[in-house]
């Protein structure tokens, strides 16, 4: 006898059931329509994020340049260092001026802090080194660094001495004499960020499978600064929580991994990157009003970042070379162009340039589809405000292989001789300051020095 008037457990079942599958099907349809195909494996929107966007907008906007550090003049001594800033009070008359060959820390065989006024060399025998604080390398100086080499960076400390009982019994520490006992322990007090100034020559000679590991300890920002002249060659170098600024100079990076850095901020100098690897970092920014500057970027991945590589000025076609890398992932624009900025960051209203165009190479953005690649591609056809173009090839058909860091050394050295004539050419743009030759009373000196007697 059929039922009326009600549902069994049965039927009130089936149709929780259908109820279910339905909203599922619906919410299904909204999440479609809400987040259309995705570029680089993430969901887009119609258009990347504006220049004026609160939550992925480009890091050039929060870039000034750091400000310029004056280098005292230094003693040259053979073999030694010498920290000719501010020193720490010391508890002791009788101590010696801090020099930048620090007293040894736990873990640490060579601890660094101070200006280098010799040459220098890190081997692995010795590592991990420590760099405590500011730490200079003048003009005319080198540092190099071997493979294999852990460098760590950390902040300036105040060390005070804090008394404490002996384990074996004996009399607690006196603090004041200057004596360090071995049951003296010393607490640290950060005074200042960590940062490493090169305006002479620093030369890493990493390899892959045994790298040279640069790596801020940290959590406030660290910064690597070219601020020289001169030309550095960086090879198979771990960046780990460094923000690096270029102001000048030649720096060759090749075959090095970039790990959460903040930004790469080319103010004038040329930066020429081969087959280097970007992994979670802000990008590259070439958009500040500083001075010449030429920019090389080949056969190098970009995964996760925040931006790509932001242009505000054009160097020229022979001075701005982007083509055969790979960009995944990006939150912001793989390439994005920017109003011209003044030395602070800060766009400058006085520009009167007329509309510019980048020549931008081949690469991969994701996808092989030039409608699709053009989302994160932002000039003046985005961004009313920008007077530039880029003028890109069609994007790469795939993405290419043995690009980033980590390659062999056959396909390292089948880049770097493919691109030999035009990183030539682009370097010819930016010569080495050339030796001074000796002054007159000098030269007669050392003539005198060598002269026979009659």
């Amino acid at each position: 006898m059929p039922q009326t008037g009600t549902t069994g457990a049965g039927g009130r079942t089936r149709k929780w059931l259908a109820t279910l599958v339905l909203l599922g099907a619906v919410c299904a349809s909204a999440g479609e329509a809400a987040t259309p195909a995705a570029v680089d494996g993430t969901p887009r929107s119609a258009a990347p994020p504006g220049p004026d966007s609160e939550d992925d907008g480009p890091l050039a906007e929060v870039v000034p340049l750091p400000p310029l550090k004056r280098i005292p003049a230094t003693v040259r001594q053979p073999g030694g260092l010498r920290d000719a800033g501010k020193a720490p009070a010391a508890t002791n008359r009788t101590a010696k001026p801090p020099t930048a060959f620090l007293p040894k820390e736990p873990g640490y065989a060579m601890v660094l802090g101070g200006i280098l006024d010799a040459d220098l060399e890190l081997a692995p025998e010795r590592s991990p080194v420590l760099i405590r604080g500011d730490f200079t390398v003048p003009e005319g100086v080198t540092l190099r660094i071997k493979a294999g080499t852990c460098v760590h960076l950390r902040a300036a400390v105040a060390q005070s001495a804090v008394s404490r009982r002996d384990p074996e019994g004996g009399a607690t520490a006196d603090c004041g004499t200057g004596i360090l006992p071995v049951s003296t322990a010393w607490k640290a007090v950060p005074q200042a960020a960590q940062n490493v100034w090169v305006w002479g020559t620093l030369i890493a000679e990493g390899i892959t499978g045994n790298p040279v590991e640069l790596t801020n300890q940290e959590k406030q920002s660290a910064a690597l600064l070219f601020y020289g002249a001169e030309q550095s060659r960086l090879e198979g170098v771990r960046l780990k929580g460094l923000a690096v600024t270029q102001t000048g100079g030649v720096c060759l990076w090749t075959n090095c991994e970039f790990a959460g850095t903040n930004y790469y901020a080319l103010a004038s100098g040329a930066g020429l990157f081969t087959q280097c690897s970007f992994r979670n970092c802000g990008g590259i920014f070439a958009n500040y009003k500083v001075g010449p500057w030429s920019l090389l970027v080949r056969r190098s991945l970009f995964d996760g970042c925040r931006e790509g590589i932001v242009l505000g000025s054009d160097p020229g076609e022979t001075r701005l070379i982007i083509e055969k890398n790979c960009f995944f992932r990006t939150r912001g624009a793989h390439i994005r162009v920017m109003p011209v900025v003044n030395a602070q960051g800060v766009p400058d209203t006085r520009a009167k340039a007329g509309d510019t165009e980048f020549l931008i190479g081949e690469n991969w953005y994701g996808s092989a589809v030039p409608e699709e690649a053009e989302l994160r591609l932002v000039d003046c056809r985005v961004d009313p405000a920008v007077r530039a173009r880029l003028n890109t090839r069609p994007p790469a058909e795939r993405p290419y292989t043995n690009t980033g860091a980590g390659v062999s050394a056959g396909v390292l050295a089948a880049t770097l001789r493919e691109q030999q004539t035009v990183q030539q050419r682009l370097l010819r743009a930016h010569p080495l300051p050339q030796p001074k030759p000796p002054e007159k009373n000098q030269a007669a000196a050392m003539s005198k020095a060598v002269s026979r007697p009659k």
